[in-house]
């Protein structure tokens, strides 16, 4: 058995030669020449490059997943919040959809209107449906006194009453006859929170002022204001007329609520013809 000596020696004494030839004649041959030893310090020198490459690559892929874990921690904590934002959106458009629904005779929608419901809406409608108005003005000139009650100026200068208020016969407000072309007159200061058509009740408006009242319009020949329009006491909002499936002559159906229930609204106006 050779003994260790013998390969030390072998080591430093054996030589390698690798000539290198060239396709071109005019190129000279290159020579390299190395030992034995040199060529295992090429070979270890080059593996000790390899692995600390690959330990740094190691170390710096772990920082970029980490930022980019931190960058979707940041998205989704962006969606989670318009989520909530959304849905409480959504909570109040419900709401008020149920009053809409219940003052537009939806008797169904009563059980979901609760005492604070008008004021909810008129808290948080600016931020979604008002853009033309701030909520800091609607709450200034609507007065929130709840004991109080508003009275209320006539809707229509010339008019003949053609049928009263009467709640058992579903019948929740007061129709004057007039002629078609007829203004209608804000009878207070409010905000509109619904003007459309609908089958029954032709073009109607909704009202709503302070201390918790609505009113509404219907059978309107059109309606002069839109939603989100903020109207003063005497100002124009609509056009008498006979539309609508439940209207056989021009008149003006008018009604007064107060906390989501029907009133007579010959115990808030100022006067009665």
């Amino acid at each position: 058995m050779k003994s260790l000596k013998y390969y030390i020696k072998e080591l430093k004494t054996k030589k390698y030669h690798i000539t290198i030839y060239s396709n071109d004649p005019k190129e000279p041959t290159r020579n390299i020449n190395f030992s034995k030893k040199n060529l295992i310090i090429y070979i270890g020198l080059f593996s000790v490059i390899v692995i600390l490459i690959s330990l740094f690559i190691s170390s710096i892929l772990p920082i970029k997943n980490l930022f980019k874990v931190r960058t979707n921690n940041e998205k989704l904590i962006e969606i989670e919040s318009r989520i909530k934002k959304i849905s409480s959106e959504m909570l109040v458009l419900q709401e008020y959809n149920n009053i809409l629904k219940y003052a537009l005779g939806d008797t169904t929608s009563k059980t979901y209107i609760n005492g604070n419901s008008i004021d909810s809406i008129l808290n948080t409608i600016s931020d979604i449906e008002i853009n033309t108005i701030s909520k800091q003005n609607i709450k200034g000139n609507l007065s929130d006194d709840n004991s109080l009650d508003i009275p209320f100026s006539l809707p229509i200068s010339n008019f003949l009453v053609s049928q009263e208020y009467d709640d058992e016969e579903n019948h929740f407000g007061v129709d004057f006859a007039g002629k078609t072309g007829d203004p209608i007159f804000a009878p207070a200061d409010g905000v509109v929170v619904f003007s459309n058509y609908t089958t029954d009740y032709g073009n109607t408006m909704i009202l709503v002022h302070g201390n918790k009242f609505l009113t509404k319009y219907k059978h309107n020949l059109c309606n002069l204001k839109s939603v989100g329009s903020y109207v003063h006491r005497g100002e124009i909002i609509a056009m008498l007329g006979n539309t609508g499936k439940l209207s056989s002559s021009p008149h003006l159906h008018f009604e007064i609520w107060k906390n989501g229930v029907p009133k007579n609204p010959f115990k808030y106006l100022l006067i009665r013809n």
